[in-house]
């Protein structure tokens, strides 16, 4: 008796290769663009809560600046609380620039969560400004300074920093600062 000596793949055997070589190509790159995304999302909360930050430093160092400057000790948030010719960051939300001076240039009182008051990126200087002087970010930053009952020499300062990326995302950061004069 002679048998037929070819021998082949069946059916079977191919498909099961065909999803073996599937699952070794597509599973890798799958792993890739979710570690790729969640390194994307990290970036960008590390950037806001970075801004956040800054904002904090911002409103330490107008104290600071305003003990150092000699201003009475009422005076400890001038720039900030809506004196003669200042914005108010007490009854609203306000935007800091922190790379422009003085304190009453880079103060803004706005309305409402700032809308409109996008950060670029500064050209040649890599810092984040709301002049429009580079490429404009997907960031926004706002403040708000709150007293504290009871307390005339204290407020909480609320910073939000928000961005669009798939969905809103938001970083508040809080702190509050005393009138140390």
């Amino acid at each position: 008796m002679i048998k037929n000596a070819t021998a082949g793949f069946t059916l079977v055997e191919t498909l099961v290769s065909v999803v073996l070589l599937t699952m070794t190509i597509v599973l890798p790159y799958h792993a890739i663009q979710r570690s790729l995304s969640a390194t994307f999302a990290a970036r960008d909360d590390l950037i806001a809560s970075s801004l956040a930050q800054e904002a904090i430093e911002y409103v330490r160092g107008v104290r600071d600046n305003n003990y150092l400057a000699g201003r009475p000790s009422t005076d400890w948030l001038y720039g900030l609380d809506g004196g003669v010719g200042e914005d108010n960051c007490v009854t609203a939300n306000c935007t800091i620039d922190a790379i422009r001076e003085p304190v009453l240039v880079a103060v803004d009182q706005c309305t409402g969560a700032c809308p409109g008051k996008e950060l670029y990126l500064s050209n040649g200087t890599s810092l984040y400004t709301h002049q429009v002087t580079g490429a404009k970010t997907k960031y926004t930053r706002y403040i708000r300074l709150t007293p504290i009952s009871g307390n005339p020499n204290a407020v909480r300062i609320t910073v939000t920093v928000t961005w669009f990326s798939r969905t809103t995302h938001t970083v508040v950061l809080t702190d509050v600062i005393t009138n140390w004069i």
